[in-house]
């Protein structure tokens, strides 16, 4: 009795908020104490509201804040410079300006180039724009995780019974997203300094461009967290909202439908014009979007449960999966995953193929040297090596979908579906051959779908 009086004394020393930020710390979901006693002593300061959660996003982000960055700047470094030896004269960039902006698909992918323009802005308008999108995707994804990590480990609760509101996680999320947003637009920028001819004003108006659309991408993510569900429905919602506002972006320098995606946050790039006007302004208008969004955040996550959103859509009954062995279950649980990666990658295979009608007609008619595109190009066919050059491309992503496939096994052993597999006489050697199996025979099915489409495009486009 007396050891656990002592015990006891020895525990209240700590004050509460010390012991539950422990406890939160090393993600553990233990009690720490009686919930009546932490609602009466355990309570923080304002600013403590916000330091806790933010510090923990920034535990759990710190390899996404180092890595992330880092892979732009060396992406970034070691394709700028190919868009300074691609042409041979002036005249040859002159030309291939002319041409871009008169192709369609091109503006669709790109956006408007600028007419006269030169290198740097010629990097940023293509260069720029691929990296704007992976990043946007890249951004909503995570954005999404942090948003529900606190929710999915069930740090939540804890949280609110120290005083750190709704509110307060928002603020903590978008702290910890905005300074992964300025690192992403600080190594862009850095990396478009081995552009010969970028100038440092030209670099911080293409990262400030960077780092704007993530911004915005992020908030609107946090947004959709707030009005929907889960963590599924947020991202299915917010990798939507970020196509359609690529696609009306693309609408809108294609064809000129200002309503379609003048406002699109696809549209900064061309605003701002890296390497030609080197414009501020549009940055005021991003910081009043960024403002009602985290406003409208805020009031959401405000009005809704924990583990709730405040969208509530009617849960239907779940269907029983009949599967005569592993192969056959693996293949029922990613069939859509399997099509959609095979229609997606077959689309964009067409599109980057007929993308690159301007590029072989220029090295049909010697007008290309030296760069990345440029020497791939130099042989007697430019049209085949471009078709190469693209089945390169797709055979990365297709390598990406392979291993994604294979690493399922991983996830459903800890969701404890192998466990259940397991009941029924199959070992896991056998689960994980299966996974292996449906891996390569979706990444067959990718490769074979591409293929075919890109060699009909090909023909048709390139003559080859």
């Amino acid at each position: 009795m007396a050891s656990e009086k002592r015990s006891e004394s020895l525990r209240n020393r700590v004050p509460t908020p010390a012991r539950i930020w422990n406890t939160v710390r090393m993600g553990k979901t233990a009690r720490v104490d009686s919930w009546a006693r932490m609602r009466g002593r355990a309570r923080i300061g304002g600013w403590a509201r916000l330091w806790i959660p933010a510090r923990i996003g920034a535990r759990e982000e710190r390899v996404w804040l180092l890595v992330l960055p880092l892979i732009v700047l060396v992406i970034t470094a070691l394709l700028a410079p190919s868009y300074g030896t691609t042409y041979a004269t002036a005249d040859d960039l002159a030309r291939a300006v002319v041409n871009l902006r008169f192709s369609k698909v091109a503006a669709a992918l790109y956006g408007v180039l600028p007419a006269g323009a030169n290198t740097v802005q010629l990097a940023v308008w293509e260069l720029g724009a691929l990296t704007c999108l992976i990043l946007g995707i890249v951004v909503v994804l995570r954005t999404v995780q942090r948003s529900r990590a606190s929710e999915d480990a069930g740090r939540s609760e804890m949280l609110r019974a120290i005083g750190v509101g709704p509110a307060s996680e928002v603020a903590a999320t978008a702290v910890v997203m905005s300074v992964e947003c300025l690192l992403l637009g600080l190594a862009g920028g850095v990396g478009l300094l081995a552009l010969n001819g970028a100038r440092v004003i030209d670099v911080a108006i293409y990262g400030a461009a960077i780092a704007g659309l993530c911004l915005l991408m992020s908030a609107g993510a946090l947004v959709l967290a707030q009005l929907t569900g889960d963590a599924v429905h947020a991202r299915a919602a917010g990798v939507g909202a970020m196509i359609a506002l690529y696609a009306g972006h693309g609408a809108w320098a294609a064809w000129g439908w200002a309503w379609a995606g003048a406002w699109s946050p696809f549209a900064l790039r061309a605003a701002m014009d890296p390497g030609g006007r080197n414009e501020w302004q549009p940055l005021v208008c991003v910081a009043v979007a960024l403002a009602v969004l985290l406003l409208a955040a805020t009031i959401a996550a405000r009005r809704r449960d924990i583990e709730a959103g405040v969208i509530r859509a009617r849960r239907r009954r779940p269907r029983p999966v009949r599967a005569a062995g592993p192969v056959s279950f693996a293949l029922r649980l990613c069939r859509g995953q399997l099509l959609t990666w095979a229609v997606l990658i077959s689309v964009l295979a067409a599109i980057f193929t007929s993308m690159g009608k301007n590029m072989v007609d220029l090295a049909r008619a010697g007008a290309t040297s030296g760069g990345a595109l440029g020497s791939q190009l130099g042989t007697a066919d430019p049209g085949a090596d471009f078709l190469r050059y693209i089945g390169v491309l797709v055979g990365a992503v297709t390598a990406v979908q392979a291993i994604g496939l294979a690493g399922r096994f991983a996830s459903d052993e800890r969701a404890g579906l192998v466990e259940g597999m397991r009941g029924t006489g199959n070992g896991p050697a056998r689960l994980l051959l299966a996974w292996c199996f449906v891996a390569c025979l979706g990444a067959a099915v990718t490769l074979a779908l591409a293929t075919a489409t890109a060699a009909f495009v090909g023909s048709t486009v390139l003559d080859t």
